[in-house]
């Protein structure tokens, strides 16, 4: 575990923690469906950016998922060492889910012709994911 840690602190390319990174996420996300390559999750890894060809598209959903999962494996590899708990396998859920409620949210905005409104609900707390 320190060794993942290790290489994650320093981002040490082509180490246990880089193709960790890049196989379990690309694994994982293409049992749900998500349509990323292999190489696509390795540029997202290593740039924190997307590279479209031309006349190529990605749905942003997959994209949002890799990401996600990222972070979540990051968490595990930090919290590895405390015991496994509700606590935390929610707060994994919701770093997976995160973004993605987030741009519902915003698409629901948008298109609201009472933004303000709205606004103010999510910010009491009075509306939203919970």
């Amino acid at each position: 575990m320190e060794r993942l840690r290790l290489e994650k602190k320093n981002q040490i390319k082509g180490g246990i923690y880089h193709k960790l990174m890049i196989d379990l996420t690309f694994h994982s996300n293409h049992m749900e469906g998500n349509e990323l390559t292999h190489d696509e999750t390795r540029y997202i890894f290593e740039t924190r950016t997307i590279g479209i060809e031309k006349n190529t598209s990605k749905k942003v959903d997959d994209i949002l998922e890799t990401m996600n999962h990222f972070a979540a494996i990051d968490r595990v590899i930090d919290f590895a060492n405390y015991p496994l708990s509700e606590a935390f396998i929610k707060e994994l859920h919701k770093i997976l889910a995160i973004l993605d409620s987030l741009i519902f949210l915003l698409a629901i905005i948008r298109r609201c012709p009472m933004k303000l409104a709205v606004w103010k609900l999510l910010a009491q707390g009075l509306w939203g994911p919970k």
